[in-house]
C-alpha cells in the first residue's frame, strides 16, 4: 500500500513546522503565523519577559488574561508586574534548577495564549503592614551552593550522575566563596562527595581542607556512596572573598580509591535586609522585614519542592510582617533585578500534523537529516509501507512544552500506534546522543534514549523502551538507530542500504562465526551458533582470524557475521581482532555484512570522545557493515547464550523478509517468558534500518 498523500502532507508540514528551529523570528515566517514562543533559560533564577519582547518576536495575545506559560508539558505559575494595559507590562516567573533526569543544561518554557482553565497566573499580594513597634528584623539563614556538572559517573546511585570532579592525589580542588560585607559570626561549609564502592579495602576516607591558607583539622568519613563533610569556620579566618580548598588524603600503604566531588554549600545567618540585591533565605524566628532598597521589589515564598506558594509586592522603604510557614524559603527580587530572557525562538501555529491513517514505518530524525533520508523514505513507500518522518523538536513542542526528553518521544510513538493499534511495524531513529551536559541547540540535533542500569558496568543506554508500547517488557515493533552526526554520514549510509536492496539474493551467501581465541568457550558458542544452519546455509567458523581472514569476511556480499568474544567500545578481542583504526583497511563491498556482536560495549555510541566500533563500521563508505546488533553495556556469557538461542530459533523459522523481523519479537511469535530475554534486549541496539530487506530464506 503506497500512501503518497501522507508523505506529501508531511513534507508540507515540515517546511512550515520546522521553522521553529531558527533563533528569533525567521524572515520568511509571517509574524501572524507565530502562536507560541520557546523560551530557553540557563536554569535557576527569577526571570521576566516583557510585552514588547514577545510582540517583537511575532507573538500577539489579544486577551492578556489568557497568557499561558508551559513547562514540561504542564501549565506553570507566573505573575505580572502591572495591569495588562500598562506599556511596560511583563510576566515574571521562577525557573527551577535544571532537572537531573536528562543531560540538558537549560530549561525550556513555552509562552502562548491558552484556555482559561489552564492558566496558572498568580496575583501578587500587598505585604501586610507592621503591627508592632519592634525594630529588629528577622534573622535569615542564607545558603549558596557551588556545583559544576561536568563529569559523568554511571556507577553513581541516584538521579544526578553528573559530578564536579575526581579527587586526584595531592591535587586540591579550590573554590572562591563570596560572603556579604556584613560580618558573620560563623560559616558552615558542607561538601558532598561520592565514594566509589570499589574502595572496599579502605572504608575510612580522610580529607584535608583550608580556608584562605589556614589549614583545618583533618576530616574523616566512613563507608561508600554519598557522604557529606560538614565544616564550621571561625569568622577570624573569613573575608568577603575566600579561597576554600579540599583534597583527599591517601596513606602511602593504601591504594588510592576513587572519590568524587559533587557540590560545595555554604550557610550563614544574618538579619534580613531587603535591599537592591537578590537574596534567598529561610527564617527561624519571627517574620519582620524591612525593604531598604531604592526600588520596589517582590518577595516570593516557595516550599521544599521549589513550588511557589505566595508572592508579595513591596514598595521601597517599607516594613511588613508575614505569618510563619514551616519548610519555606523566601527570595527577594528588586524590580530591576529580574533576569532578562536572552534566547527566544518562534514556534509556528502548525507544530506537528498527525496522519489520519495508520503508519507502518516511522522515522524520527533532526531536520538537518531529512533531505538525505528522502531517498530511503521513497524506497520504503515504493515497497508499500505507509511512512512518516518527524523531527524530535516537533515532538518536544507538541508533547512536552518544548523540553527535550526520551519520554516525550515514547509518548509520540505510542500516539502514532494508537491510530490503528498494531500497524506500526518499524521505527528508525536517526541521530547521535551523548552523556555530556549540552545546551538546547545542541540537544535538538540528537535523538535521546534511556539511561538504564546494566548491572555489570553501571549505567548504559537503551532504545528498548521505544519498542515496548504496552510497558510489558515485550517489544511491539522493530527499532533501529543510525547514530549519525552529519548529513554526509546519513547520505553515505542511505546509499549503502539502497545498493544492498537492489540485488537481494534468494538466501544468505554465507553465515560466518568469529570467536575470540582468549577463551575456548567463545569457540564453543560460535560452533553452536552455526550448527543448526549448516544444511541451509554456507557456514564457516574462524577460531582466531588473522588480518587476511578479516579482509575476506568483509569482502563477501550478503553475509551474516556473528562475533563471540571479549570487546570494548572500539574493538573485538584483547588481541584486537578488529578495531576502529583497522577499519580504513577493510575492502569495499556492494552488500556489506550484517553483524551480530556477542560481546561487550561495541554499541556504546554515546561516548563524546571515542568512536564506537558500530559507528566506524556503519559509516564506512562502500563497505564496513550494513547493520549491527550490538550491546551498549557489559554482558555475561550466559546472557549471550540466551540471546544466541533466541536468534537461532528466529533464523530457523525462516519468517524474516526484513531485518527487524529477524531480530525483534513479532506478533504471533512466542516471546520467551522465563529466560529474562527482555533484560538482554535492553542493553542491545540494532544499528541500521529495521525495515531493510534481507535475503529471502530457503523454505
Amino acid at each position: 500500500m503506497r500512501v503518497g498523500p501522507i508523505h506529501a502532507i508531511l513534507l508540507f508540514s515540515l517546511l512550515v513546522g520546522l521553522t521553529g528551529c531558527q533563533i528569533q523570528n525567521p524572515s520568511y515566517l509571517p509574524l501572524d503565523d507565530v502562536s507560541q514562543l520557546r523560551i530557553i533559560l540557563p536554569g535557576d533564577g527569577y526571570y521576566q519577559i516583557t510585552r514588547k519582547e514577545w510582540e517583537k518576536n511575532g507573538l500577539t495575545i489579544q486577551d492578556l488574561d489568557q497568557i499561558n506559560l508551559l513547562y514540561q508539558g504542564k501549565p506553570y505559575p507566573y505573575w505580572t508586574n502591572a495591569e495588562p494595559g500598562s506599556n511596560d507590562f511583563a510576566i515574571r516567573f521562577y525557573s527551577p534548577p535544571i532537572s537531573p533526569d536528562i543531560n540538558l543544561s537549560e530549561n525550556v518554557f513555552i509562552l502562548s495564549a491558552g484556555q482559561t482553565e489552564s492558566i496558572k497566573r498568580n496575583t501578587p499580594q500587598k505585604a501586610p503592614p507592621i503591627q508592632t513597634n519592634t525594630q529588629n528584623n528577622s534573622t535569615g539563614t542564607y545558603r549558596e551552593k557551588y556545583e559544576v556538572q561536568s563529569l559523568y559517573l554511571p556507577q553513581v546511585v541516584g538521579e544526578d550522575h553528573w559530578l564536579w570532579a575526581l579527587f586526584q592525589p595531592n591535587q586540591p580542588i579550590s573554590q572562591e566563596i563570596q560572603l556579604p560585607q556584613e560580618k558573620v559570626e560563623s560559616v558552615t561549609i558542607r561538601v558532598q562527595v561520592w565514594v566509589s564502592p570499589t574502595n572496599i579495602e579502605n572504608p575510612v576516607q580522610v580529607f584535608s581542607a583550608s580556608i584562605n591558607d589556614h589549614v583545618l583539622p583533618p576530616m574523616r568519613v566512613e563507608g561508600q556512596g554519598w557522604q557529606i563533610i560538614e565544616i564550621i569556620l571561625d569568622s577570624a579566618y573569613l573575608n568577603t572573598k575566600n579561597n576554600f580548598s579540599i583534597q583527599s588524603i591517601t596513606s602511602p600503604d593504601d591504594l588510592p580509591g576513587k572519590i568524587y566531588l559533587d557540590w560545595i554549600e555554604i550557610e550563614y545567618s544574618l538579619p534580613v535586609c531587603l535591599d537592591d540585591q537578590v537574596k534567598s533565605f529561610a527564617i527561624r524566628d519571627n517574620h519582620l522585614f524591612t525593604s531598604t532598597g531604592s526600588s520596589n521589589g517582590t518577595l516570593v515564598v516557595v516550599d521544599e519542592n521549589r513550588q511557589v506558594l505566595d508572592i508579595y509586592s513591596s514598595p521601597s522603604n517599607d516594613q511588613f510582617t508575614l505569618k510563619h510557614q514551616p519548610g519555606t524559603t523566601y527570595t527577594w527580587i528588586p524590580d530591576n533585578q529580574f533576569l532578562q530572557v536572552l534566547s527566544i525562538q518562534t514556534v509556528p501555529k502548525e507544530v506537528l500534523s498527525f496522519p489520519t491513517q495508520a503508519i507502518e514505518y516511522l522515522v524520527i530524525a533532526p531536520e538537518k537529516f531529512h533531505q538525505a533520508l528522502l531517498p530511503l523514505i521513497d524506497l520504503r513507500e515504493e515497497q508499500g509501507l505507509a511512512t512518516m518522518m518527524v523531527s524530535p523538536q516537533q515532538i518536544y513542542d507538541s508533547f512536552n512544552s518544548g523540553t527535550p526528553s526520551a519520554d516525550s518521544i515514547q509518548k509520540f510513538i505510542q500516539s502514532i500506534d494508537q491510530i490503528e493499534p498494531g500497524q506500526l511495524k518499524y521505527l528508525l531513529l536517526v541521530g547521535d546522543y551523548t552523556y555530556e551536559k549540552v545546551n538546547y541547540q545542541e540537544f535538538i540535533e540528537f535523538v535521546p534514549s534511556f539511561f538504564i542500569s546494566s548491572g555489570q558496568s553501571g549505567e548504559t543506554i537503551s532504545d528498548f523502551f521505544f519498542s515496548d508500547l504496552k510497558g510489558d517488557l515485550h517489544p511491539d515493533l522493530s527499532v533501529g538507530r543510525i547514530p549519525a552526526t552529519t548529513s554526509d554520514q546519513v547520505a553515505a549510509w542511505v546509499e549503502k542500504v539502497i545498493l544492498y536492496e537492489r540485488s537481494i539474493p534468494s538466501d544468505w551467501n554465507r553465515v560466518i562465526a568469529i570467536s575470540d581465541p582468549s577463551d575456548a568457550n567463545f569457540h564453543k558458542f560460535a560452533q553452536n551458533f552455526v550448527f543448526p544452519l549448516v544444511s541451509d546455509h554456507q557456514t564457516q567458523v574462524f577460531k582466531a582470524p588473522n588480518p587476511g581472514d578479516i579482509q575476506e569476511i568483509f569482502k563477501n556480499s550478503y553475509t551474516l557475521v556473528a562475533y563471540f568474544g571479549h570487546g570494548s567500545i572500539d574493538l573485538w578481542g584483547k588481541d584486537k581482532i578488529l578495531s576502529v583504526p583497522m577499519l580504513s583497511e577493510l575492502p569495499k563491498s556492494p552488500a556489506p555484512p550484517v553483524l551480530i556482536s556477542f560481546s561487550c560495549l561495541n554499541g556504546y555510541f554515546i561516548h563524546p570522545l571515542e568512536i564506537s566500533l558500530v559507528e566506524g563500521l556503519l559509516f564506512y563508505p562502500g563497505g564496513g557493515a550494513i547493520g549491527i546488533f550490538a550491546p551498549t553495556g557489559q554482558t555475561l556469557m550466559e546472557d549471550h547464550e540466551k540471546l544466541l538461542q533466541f536468534l537461532q530459533n528466529k533464523l530457523q523459522s525462516k519468517n524474516h523478509s526484513r531485518i527487524g523481523n529477524l531480530i525483534f519479537h513479532q506478533e504471533g511469535e512466542k516471546f520467551p517468558e522465563n529466560s529474562n530475554i527482555a533484560e538482554i534486549f535492553k542493553t542491545f541496539i540494532y544499528f541500521g534500518d529495521p525495515a531493510m530487506l534481507l535475503p529471502k530464506p530457503i523454505q
